[in-house]
């Protein structure tokens, strides 16, 4: 985070829960270039100020991520242009995690990535 933040100049509110959680190797890459994607959208398309990242596990046993940036949001003609492939790549890498993600409006402007994956195997 501090890296993307000297790259960025962009604020960031880190809250991680899973510092003492092991997690397995295969789960730890995905997770990774998933946040990177993300973070690589906010500094090169949100116009954003600042970016919340919050990962948690909750009593399910899930590992609950969210990115939230105070951009502009994510407009739908955005998602079909060509050459922009950041969604579609975290789907895929959300897809080999078994994982659910979604794309919401974060009120009052900009954009949240949530993901939700199960621990176990």
């Amino acid at each position: 985070m501090e890296e993307f933040h000297e790259r960025s100049g962009i604020e960031y509110n880190l809250k991680n829960d899973l510092l003492d959680f092991e997690i397995n190797a295969n789960k730890q890459v995905h997770l990774i270039h998933i946040l990177k994607e993300a973070l690589t959208n906010v500094e090169k398309h949100s116009r954003a100020s600042k970016v919340n990242v919050s990962l948690s596990i909750d009593s399910d046993n899930f590992i609950n991520v969210s990115i939230a940036d105070n951009g502009k949001g994510l407009q739908p003609a955005e998602r079909e242009k060509k050459g922009h492939f950041g969604l579609s790549i975290m789907e895929e890498r959300a897809k080999a995690l078994d994982a659910e993600i979604n794309f919401l409006p974060n009120t009052p402007t900009g954009l949240i990535v949530n993901f939700r994956f199960r621990t176990a195997n």
